[in-house]
């Protein structure tokens, strides 16, 4: 839901695209099988949007508690579109140009890490708002952006805390979900070494798999029940996630 320019959620969106799969879990040991439609991680979804901004806004702030604890120094660094370009030059003209000056980065801090998100300007211009280790200083950005095809307008500063960071991606990435990017356009790019999440814990208990493509969930239901197995049905992977690594009492007395 959008209002005044901006998106409202009142409620969570639920991921609606059609043809996605379902999804079967099950537990040997117990008979049992959990079954769902997983979410599609579009960004041209609403719902996912959401979710995958979430995801990278928590990415972000992982990244870069871990750099702290590394004992990096952390940038805020914004580059521009040369001023001569039309919007949609800008979008064709940027790949190449941060190619280049990336190229050019890592030669003078060949350890340097960065997480970049694009913006467009009022008038559809594209630039970039980056969370680096770099620290290669504004001037550097300035003259080495403008060589490379760039705009001249080019900012580097120090990062004071990692809250902040956190909550300047999540805001940049919340601008993202009301942008009309082009088809493949990548709405957020990482370093290869930018740190991930750590891995979501397993039950090795359970297994998935794709489940048979019958045309109806009650086929589906059949299908396993013939088996022998416990049929359940799940609203979305989040609900299949709770049954499968259930949060002990203890803990949830606690929350």
């Amino acid at each position: 839901m959008r209002a005044a320019g901006k998106l409202v959620t009142s409620e969570p969106l639920k991921c609606t695209t059609p043809g996605r799969p379902v999804i079967a879990g099950k537990n040997e040991n117990t008979k049992r099988v959990i079954l769902f439609v997983p979410t599609c991680k579009m960004w041209s979804c609403p719902a996912c949007a959401q979710t995958n901004a979430r995801l990278w806004k928590a990415r972000t702030f992982h990244a870069i508690s871990t750099l702290v604890d590394d004992y990096s120094q952390l940038y805020f660094l914004t580059l521009t579109s040369h001023e001569s370009l039309s919007a949609e030059q800008s979008l064709w003209v940027w790949p190449k140009a941060w190619k280049k000056l990336s190229m050019r980065a890592r030669r003078a801090n060949p350890n340097g890490l960065y997480c970049m998100i694009p913006e467009r300007h009022t008038d559809g211009r594209l630039h970039t708002h980056s969370i680096d280790t770099f620290g290669l200083t504004t001037r550097w950005w300035k003259d080495n952006g403008r060589a490379c095809g760039l705009g001249y307008i080019d900012e580097e500063d120090e990062i004071k805390s990692a809250v902040g960071a956190a909550h300047y991606v999540g805001k940049y990435l919340v601008k993202q979900l009301l942008t009309d990017w082009p088809r493949g356009f990548r709405r957020v790019r990482t370093s290869r070494a930018w740190p991930k999440l750590p891995p979501y814990p397993t039950n090795p208990d359970w297994k998935f798999e794709l489940a048979p493509k019958f045309t109806s969930k009650a086929k589906i239901t059949d299908y396993f029940d013939v088996l022998g197995y416990d049929v359940q049905w799940c609203s979305d992977a989040v609900g299949a996630w709770q049954i499968v690594n259930p949060v002990e009492e203890s803990t949830a007395t606690q929350q």
